[in-house]
């Protein structure tokens, strides 16, 4: 069988709408000497009819069908069939930028003898697109490209931003593992590992597209988000990769703490051992040396122990009465922390911060006495103002709020407000489990 340059995998399901301008992305690219492989996992809308009819005008087109598994057993399907040198794996949604990405990437990866060689990445919402940060500082000043050691990038998503040596994957028989969601991530981790090194192209190669998803977490699928982060934290603590394992520590404390939250139920016992398993994963001397502390429990246990999940059922019925039901219950102002007609200040003017006022100047129930930020320089033209740090000294308030999502962050400026006379009882912060 002739070996090609390279295989781009993309895995299929009721994609209709997006998969013919993702399919012309890839046919305009300067690099001929490629196949197309097109998995249909079970679709039920025209997909595999469009892909069908686009198939007869490029040859190098190649479907294959499944019945509905998830893009990981898809991918992996394909992988097994692929007959190119090198892998690259595109959403059917999303689609390439520059027609010369591939070129480029697979002339680098010949040139520097690597095995994964990764781009430039950006988003596009509603037609608009925009560059996302991903690599973009280790190409400054207009280089050609940059190798770089994975010990000193420690990262886990945007896995699609990389072409893989296929020979690499096969032996070292590195595949996506069969959960719904998170499966990217511990693929990515492994292939890193096993390079040990790759290279950076400065071109502007994937655009993926947002807006029209689902992102609501069944508790299947939040049950796989926990064995994935697991993976990876017990792969990062075998080869010693503390920000990465830092960084999977705080995706379970901080970014999918109110999703698991809301699957801790009779119905869902399993995702309590998942917790306990990755719990056990976690070198908590590496947490300490960072963060303090000396509390050796994720911040979803020490809720199931502290607050429990009667509590929680409250206070999602509260925010069903007052019209939150479909926001994310760390998203919405602390409404049941906060008396009625009280007075409360701002600390820090993020996306949660605007959120927080937002839902301030929509409830009559409480009323904004001030806004402040310790970067309020970067805010000058912003209405209502937002102040330094030190004004609270001159408002006259009841409470002030914390707006941000991160546990350490949020410690900092507990700490922070304490230094400067604020009584503990006078501080709110709507994440805290207590």
């Amino acid at each position: 069988m002739e070996m090609l340059k390279i295989s781009v995998v993309i895995p299929v399901y009721n994609a209709q709408l997006y998969i013919e301008k993702c399919m012309e992305s890839i046919q305009r690219q300067t690099l001929k000497d490629m196949e197309i492989l097109c998995i249909d996992d079970g679709s039920t809308d025209d997909s595999l009819a469009v892909l069908q009819r686009l198939q007869e005008a490029d040859s190098r087109i190649r479907i294959l069908a499944q019945s509905n598994q998830g893009a990981g057993k898809a991918r992996n399907h394909a992988l097994q069939q692929a007959r190119g040198e090198f892998v690259l794996f595109l959403d059917a949604d999303d689609y390439l930028l520059d027609a010369s990405a591939l070129d480029r990437m697979y002339d680098a990866c010949i040139e520097q003898g690597v095995s994964i060689c990764g781009a430039f990445r950006n988003c596009d919402r509603a037609g608009l697109v925009t560059p996302m940060g991903l690599h973009r500082k280790e190409c400054l000043d207009g280089c050609a490209g940059r190798k770089m050691s994975y010990q000193d990038y420690q990262y886990d998503f945007h896995y699609s931003t990389y072409l893989y040596r296929r020979e690499m994957l096969m032996q070292h028989q590195i595949f996506f593992p069969d959960y719904r969601r998170f499966q990217d991530p511990p693929f990515l981790v492994r292939a890193m590992i096993t390079a040990k090194e790759f290279y950076i192209v400065p071109v502007e190669l994937y655009c993926f597209r947002s807006g029209h998803q689902d992102y609501t977490l069944s508790s299947g699928k939040v049950n796989d988000i926990v064995r994935g982060v697991t993976d990876i934290l017990e792969l990062s603590a075998k080869e010693d990769l503390r920000q990465l394992h830092l960084l999977e520590v705080s995706r379970l404390n901080e970014g999918y703490f109110w999703h698991i939250v809301r699957c801790l139920h009779t119905e869902n016992a399993e995702l309590l051992s998942l917790l306990v398993r990755a719990n056990q994963a976690i070198q908590w001397e590496w947490v300490e040396e960072v963060h303090g502390g000396s509390v050796r429990l994720l911040k979803t246990l020490r809720f199931i122990l502290h607050a429990g999940q009667e509590k929680y059922d409250n206070y999602c019925a509260d925010l069903e009465v007052r019209g939150y039901q479909d926001i994310p219950p760390g998203s919405v102002f602390p409404f049941h922390k906060i008396p009625p007609r009280s007075r409360v200040v701002l600390y820090a003017a993020g996306v949660m911060g605007w959120t927080y006022y937002e839902q301030i100047k929509d409830n009559g129930d409480y009323e904004l006495a001030g806004w402040v930020d310790r970067q309020y320089e970067k805010f000058t033209e912003q209405n209502p103002k937002i102040s330094p740090v030190e004004s609270i000294s001159c408002i006259d308030f009841d409470y002030i709020v914390i707006a941000v999502e991160e546990e350490r962050v949020a410690m900092e400026i507990i700490d922070i407000l304490k230094g400067i006379g604020i009584s503990a009882d006078k501080i709110v912060w709507s994440l805290s489990y207590e």
